[in-house]
């Protein structure tokens, strides 16, 4: 009589195993995109904070995150920066680095809105960015998805002057 495993006992351990390495993946690919969307909340919301204060300041948004921490217009009423340049390279635009791959840009259209453009995130986790913080629906409220882009509304309405 030969000791061994037979060739079920075999495929039954690979079956279980694998279906355990699955699931471990279904969970922590869940929580990677959870940590993302917390993620991107905090730097929206100090990026909100940063322009808000910036508006303030100067009576104007600014038009590109560049504005919050350097001066480059010589606006009057600037007493930044306002946001640590990233990377301490005051000449960037946006903000770099983003939890999802991509970079932030602020866009300001003169009297209708300002907005935050979240570039490269992908249309799924901009939905669950929506379901997060906004109403859900990709095609109204503060998040949307627009020109293959994920925006977040900043500010919309006559009240918006840029500079």
């Amino acid at each position: 009589m030969r000791k061994g495993f037979t060739l079920v006992e075999l495929v039954v351990v690979i079956m279980i195993m694998g279906i355990l390495v699955a699931g471990y993946f279904y969970l922590t690919g869940a929580n990677v995109d959870t940590a993302r969307v917390a993620k991107t909340q905090a730097i929206i919301e100090k990026a909100k904070k940063a322009i808000y204060t910036y508006y303030q300041d100067t009576g104007y948004f600014p038009t590109n995150a560049q504005q919050l921490w350097n001066n480059v217009l010589g606006t009057p009423g600037w007493y930044g920066p306002y946001v640590e340049a990233p990377n301490a390279n005051p000449n960037l635009t946006y903000f770099p680095h983003a939890p999802w791959g991509g970079t932030m840009s602020i866009v300001c259209v003169d009297g209708t809105a300002l907005k935050l453009t979240l570039d490269r995130m992908p249309q799924d986790l901009c939905s669950k960015l929506d379901q997060k913080i906004d109403d859900g629906s990709l095609t109204t409220g503060r998040v949307r998805w627009e020109n293959n882009s994920c925006v977040y509304y900043v500010k919309t309405g006559a009240g918006v002057k840029c500079k």
